[in-house]
């Protein structure tokens, strides 16, 4: 009978031994699933609390700050679920009847300040952009024991550490990532060169073809979208990963205020009689005023005297062309490009615009815009400073500008309703040279090399990202 007993005894203990082991297999399995989560969540939380301090430097507040935090983190897998049981602050709790939240509730909160942490020394300063990612998520061996779910938070804080810009902006895409139009749109091989300022991108970042050869080096690179290619080798030298940094605030247009300028007298260059046209050859110097068209035919060389080109196309030869190897050179000069005479239809896309021959006979092009005296000598007002290539934004038809090595367009290449294409097969780190670039998308075919160095005469420079770190 003893034997017996003890024989029941061993088998109780047993048992008990075997739940116990459970347990402790349960919390060792779920425990590093939970950790395997916790890590992801991390990621997503510090990629949102970079992307909200980064909006600091614009003086972003309030939902344009979660808004790019939770951008961010969805990005990195986590959507906010913005349900009922996403407690203010961060974390989750029961729903209106008291029960536990649903498994796979998620919660991003971004708190500018930081309010989740009670002992947080940057509680309460809008200075720092605080991210709290919670996730509950199903236990399996651990739900034997009655504990089904699991609720796990991740926290990241990060500030701007600047307090402003590390550069000014000289490239701007102004078309947002829906329009037929997209950003910044890439094939070939190509280098993009901003090394001393930043380029914002309102659309989306396309490196559609040849991205193992694409080069980008620039000085802050943002963009509103996302990489719809693969990315391309990107450098940026003052703002840290990411690069490009996605979800970034939208820029609005820096040259908005711009208006047409009055057009003036047709060119003393032109014919006595009929459209003011001009096709140049041998060697040539043109004076400003109004034109339906120039071209600068091939191994010509032709000096602008300064002033205001205005091209209107009104003869359908497509407004200001330079064929392979012109050599065209002018300073103080603008080129304001628009619809032809009488259309009443708008836009037009059979305006005037930009067309250069690509191939191994590019042309070679210096030209500079004018300064605010030279403006104010020669359109009476001093609004065209730097102001090299005006597309109005009525006309649609879309530039293509292209040059040797030592081309160089010092001033502001304005095209807000068009795509900008530069092409070309440059032999040198630099390539041909621009100030600004301010257009609704960027394109950029075959093998070109541009370097974009900025204008300091460009009215209220708008910042660049600025260098945002985490601080915990």
């Amino acid at each position: 009978m003893t034997r017996k007993r003890e024989s029941g005894n061993i088998l109780l203990f047993t048992a008990l031994g075997l739940v116990v082991l459970m347990g402790f297999a349960g919390l060792a399995i779920d425990g590093g699933m939970m950790k395997y989560q916790k890590r992801l969540q991390q990621t997503a939380a510090d990629a949102a609390a970079i992307a909200g301090a980064t909006d600091l430097a614009y003086g972003s507040t309030g939902s344009q700050i979660t808004t790019a935090g939770q951008s961010a983190a969805a990005a990195n897998g986590f959507t906010d679920g913005a349900s009922a049981n996403c407690v203010s602050g961060g974390g989750v709790g029961p729903d209106g009847s008291g029960n536990a939240p649903p498994i796979g509730t998620v919660c991003v909160a971004v708190n500018n300040p930081p309010s989740y942490w009670p002992s947080d020394p940057q509680l309460g300063d809008k200075n720092y952009v605080e991210v709290v990612v919670t996730e509950v998520h199903q236990t399996y061996f651990m739900n034997l024991l009655k504990i089904p779910s699991t609720t796990v938070v991740a926290r990241a804080e990060a500030t701007d550490l600047s307090g402003g810009t590390s550069s000014s902006n000289c490239l701007y895409t102004l078309g947002p990532p829906a329009a037929a139009i997209e950003g910044i749109n890439i094939t070939g091989s190509a280098t993009l060169n901003a090394p001393t300022c930043g380029i914002s991108d309102d659309g989306n970042y396309d490196p559609t073809g040849g991205t193992v050869n694409l080069i980008i080096n620039a000085g802050s690179f943002g963009a509103v979208g996302t990489d719809t290619g693969h990315g391309g080798n990107v450098t940026c030298y003052s703002q840290p990963k990411p690069c490009p940094a996605y979800g970034a605030p939208t820029q609005p247009d820096p040259e908005s205020a711009l208006t047409a300028p009055t057009q003036p007298a047709a060119s003393t260059s032109c014919p006595s009689s009929g459209l003011c046209t001009v096709s140049t050859s041998g060697t040539t110097t043109l004076n400003p005023g109004t034109y339906a068209s120039i071209k600068f035919g091939k191994n010509s060389t032709t000096t602008l005297n300064p002033g205001l080109y205005y091209i209107n196309n009104a003869d359908g030869s497509g407004g200001l062309t330079f064929d392979g190897k012109a050599t065209v050179a002018g300073s103080g000069v603008m080129f304001y490009l628009t619809c032809p005479p009488g259309t009443t239809s708008f836009p037009c896309a059979n305006g005037a615009t930009i067309g250069a021959t690509g191939g191994g006979n590019v042309p070679d092009i210096n030209l500079t815009a004018m300064t605010t005296a030279q403006s104010t000598t020669y359109t009476g007002t001093s609004a065209y400073a730097d102001i090299l290539f005006y597309q109005n934004a009525n006309d649609t038809a879309t530039p293509t500008l292209g040059g040797d090595d030592s081309s160089a367009f010092n001033g502001v290449l304005y095209f807000p309703s068009v795509e900008l294409t530069f092409f070309g097969n440059s032999h040198s780190t630099q390539g041909f040279t621009a100030g600004v670039i301010i257009a609704k998308a960027l394109a950029m075919t075959g093998n070109p090399t541009i370097t974009v160095k900025g204008l300091s005469g460009l009215p209220s420079p708008l910042p660049s990202l600025s260098n945002a770190i985490l601080v915990e």
